[in-house]
């Protein structure tokens, strides 16, 4: 399931999310916003002890790495493609890009020293440089935590 729109976030009961990527291109150099990607409208109270953890399973054919970015409220979306070649924006106020070879299966990132307010939470799939000779099959179930508090969808 991929959400197409904003939703704010709250304290519920743990529901697993997930992403499920098609893709047959054999050169993948960017990401399909409403497939590749799960967007959530997040509140931050302002605290500095405040973390958002992302933890996944891999499934399908392919390994996918998802990735956990945090934009401003007036944020514009940057592609994987950007990111490789250098490019910075200053829409990102936090991000969690590791490799997922190397990182386990979770991504995290510190709220802290962002300011009280609105923020998007980007979960990710990185498709940038990824060759196979199948394109992009498979998917990826995650939970989204904050302080080890599971945080799941509800429509707004």
């Amino acid at each position: 399931m991929s959400i197409q729109r904003p939703v704010a976030l709250a304290t519920l009961a743990s529901q697993d999310r997930k992403l499920e990527i098609v893709n047959p291109s054999t050169s993948v150099q960017s990401s399909n916003q409403q497939t590749n990607n799960d967007f959530f409208l997040y509140y931050h109270d302002g605290s500095q002890s405040e973390n958002i953890t992302l933890t996944y399973t891999r499934g399908g054919s392919a390994s996918l790495d998802l990735d956990l970015i945090i934009y401003k409220k007036d944020y514009i979306y940057l592609e994987d493609v950007y990111v490789a070649a250098g490019y910075n924006s200053s829409s990102i106020a936090t991000q969690s890009r590791r490799i997922a070879s190397l990182d386990g299966g979770a991504e995290s990132v510190s709220m802290a020293g962002l300011a009280t307010g609105w923020y998007l939470i980007n979960v990710k799939v990185n498709v940038y440089n990824n060759n196979t000779t199948t394109g992009i099959n498979g998917t990826a179930s995650y939970t989204l935590t904050k302080n080890g508090v599971a945080l799941c969808a509800k429509e707004r």
